[in-house]
């Protein structure tokens, strides 16, 4: 897998000659096209019909479990993996997660501080997009549908702030709701921290998203962002990679990255940390995505994740990891 995890994982390929893998020429055409029509930016739901469509009409002889390349032709994406983590109080105040990315592609989300109203990571765009790398702050609005515009003034994200050159949004899709987003050019191999401090105003909630790129970097606060949310502060911790190219080939490509160090505060008074040492391996469910080519466990820094490309299954979906043997200290961050 990786020399940050000291561990292997190996796959038997076979070539598609060997399993009778005969792609005709109307099937390679069809592949393009969908590709295409991916590429264009094609809503989850018309993306869902695509792929259905496509793994129907797949040559009923090959192993879709066995190979690589059956990964390829029969899923438009690499499987959605996360880390749920359960710290034993609800009144948390401060969220801090590190990610180390080791393997990238374009269209690759590493998310690392992620709660009930919203989300905190990085991201390689997509080629269309120049694969620019990025930070990216999300909150959601208090109401269901998918469409940005349908949702009233009065139940939007209230971007309290924004820092210098952070560009501001509204997104759809999966949700509704505000995003800060701001170039970052974020390597392999070197770790990324990100922490998410929450206080409530009345029944709202305010999020400030603050990011490290690196360890000799500065601190750099993205904004606040307001929503509706009761005054809850930060439940259902979680992390995940996310593959939100789909264009059939990213299924066939790995990403993979450790998310280390996680601390949490609890408001108080008086206010105290508590280490994030256990997390559930999970995993989405989703037709269009490869189901087997993910893993996640324990590694020297803490949790790794690791879908798509030809990883191996290490682990049960659903199963505990812990790292209670990691040994860290409390963060120091820049907290009023």
């Amino acid at each position: 897998m990786s020399a940050i995890c000291e561990r292997e994982n190996t796959i038997t390929h076979q070539s598609p000659e060997n399993i009778g893998f005969k792609l005709t020429i109307w099937h390679r055409c069809a592949l393009h096209l969908a590709s295409n029509f991916v590429e264009q930016h094609l809503s989850d739901r018309v993306l869902k019909i695509v792929c259905l469509v496509h793994v129907r009409f797949s040559p009923p002889s090959v192993n879709m479990a066995s190979t690589n390349e059956s990964a390829y032709y029969s899923c438009c994406a690499a499987r959605s993996v996360h880390l749920r983590f359960h710290p034993d109080d609800d009144c948390i105040d401060v969220f801090y997660n590190e990610v180390t990315v080791e393997r990238t592609t374009p269209g690759s989300y590493f998310m690392v501080c992620g709660w009930s109203c919203g989300y905190f990571g990085i991201q390689q765009l997509t080629e269309d997009m120049n694969q620019e790398k990025v930070a990216l702050f999300s909150v959601w609005d208090p109401t269901t549908g998918d469409d940005p515009n349908r949702v009233a003034p009065t139940d939007r994200v209230v971007v309290e702030n924004a820092g210098q050159g952070v560009e501001v949004d509204r997104f759809g899709g999966e949700g509704t709701g505000a995003k800060l987003m701001t170039p970052l050019p974020w390597e392999i191999g070197e770790t990324v921290a990100c922490f998410v401090r929450a206080h409530r105003e009345g029944d709202r909630s305010c999020y400030t998203g603050w990011i490290r790129p690196s360890a000799t970097s500065d601190w750099r606060c993205l904004g606040t962002l307001k929503t509706r949310a009761g005054g809850a502060l930060l439940t259902c911790l979680y992390s995940f990679i996310e593959d939100f190219r789909r264009d059939f080939c990213s299924a066939g490509q790995n990403r993979q990255a450790s998310f280390s160090n996680g601390w949490v505060r609890k408001a108080g008074p008086p206010s105290s940390w508590c280490s994030l040492s256990t997390a559930d391996f999970t995993a989405s469910d989703a037709e269009w995505e490869a189901k087997e080519t993910i893993d996640a466990g324990a590694c020297t820094r803490g949790f790794y994740l690791s879908t798509g490309g030809d990883v191996c299954s290490s682990v049960d979906v659903g199963c505990r990891i812990d790292c209670s043997h990691i040994r860290r200290r409390p963060p120091i961050l820049p907290l009023p």
